[in-house]
C-alpha cells in the first residue's frame, strides 16, 4: 500500500543563488550554506517515515538528495528524473534576475523552455510520485516545486527559498500541504525554520488519481 505523503524540496543554495543570477540548466554545485540548508531539510524530514529520494538530474538537486539520503538512511538515488529538472532560461541564464525580469518582465526570455511545456513536465512528475510505492522526497527546483503545489492543493506558495522543503499528504482522497520550512525567508507560506508547521490545503484540492 502507497504511503500518501511526499516531500518537495528545493535544492540547497549555489554561488549564483546567493548572486542573484539565473540558473536554469547551468550547471552549478551547492555552496557552504547550500550545503548547510540540504542538512537543514533531512533534519525537518526526519520527523516523518521515507521510502527514498528521488532527484532532478542536475548537481545541486543531485548534492541536496544525497545529503538527505545518508542522513535518514534511505538508498541512494536512482536515476535521475528529467521531468523534476529546472527551467531552460535561455538567454536569462547567468544575468542578474532583476535585469532580467525588467527586460523581459513576463519572463518569456529568448531561448527558454515554454511555461506550458514546465507545466506539463511537473504534472507529470507529480504522477510518478503519485504512483510511487512509498514515501517519496523529491528534490527539485523553484518552478517546479511551485507548479505541483499550486496545481495539487489550489496553494500559490510564492516564494520557496533554497533549502525549503514542502510535505504534502493525501487526506480523504485530495492531497494537502501539511508542512512546510524555509530557512530562507520565514514568510514563504507563513513559516521558518524554527517553526515547521502545518497549514491546510487550500479550497480546491486535487483529487488523487
Amino acid at each position: 500500500m502507497n504511503d500518501p505523503r511526499i516531500a518537495l524540496v528545493r535544492h540547497g543554495e549555489t554561488d549564483w543563488n546567493a548572486r542573484n543570477v539565473f540558473q536554469g540548466r547551468v550547471d552549478r554545485p551547492l555552496n557552504g550554506n547550500g550545503l548547510r540548508q540540504a542538512d537543514g531539510a533531512a533534519a525537518f524530514l526526519s520527523r516523518w517515515r521515507w521510502g527514498r529520494v528521488v532527484s532532478s538530474p542536475l548537481t545541486r538537486a543531485q548534492q541536496t538528495a544525497r545529503a538527505i539520503g545518508e542522513r535518514l538512511s534511505l538508498p541512494p538515488a536512482s536515476e535521475p528524473w528529467p521531468d523534476l529538472t529546472e527551467r531552460a532560461f535561455g538567454a536569462a541564464e547567468g544575468v542578474d534576475r532583476d535585469r532580467a525580469t525588467a527586460r523581459w518582465p513576463d519572463q518569456d526570455f529568448p531561448d527558454s523552455e515554454p511555461i506550458g511545456a514546465v507545466d506539463e513536465r511537473a504534472v507529470r512528475a507529480w504522477h510518478r510520485l503519485e504512483s510511487a510505492e512509498a514515501g517519496v522526497i523529491a528534490v527539485t527546483h523553484v518552478v517546479i516545486v511551485r507548479t505541483i503545489v499550486r496545481s495539487v492543493t489550489g496553494i500559490d506558495p510564492g516564494f520557496v527559498g533554497n533549502g525549503s522543503a514542502i510535505v504534502l499528504e493525501r487526506r480523504r482522497g485530495s492531497w494537502q500541504l501539511t508542512a512546510v520550512v524555509d530557512p530562507s525567508n520565514e514568510n514563504a507560506l507563513g513559516h521558518g525554520p524554527r517553526r515547521p508547521a502545518t497549514r491546510p490545503a487550500g479550497r480546491r484540492p486535487v483529487r488523487s488519481r
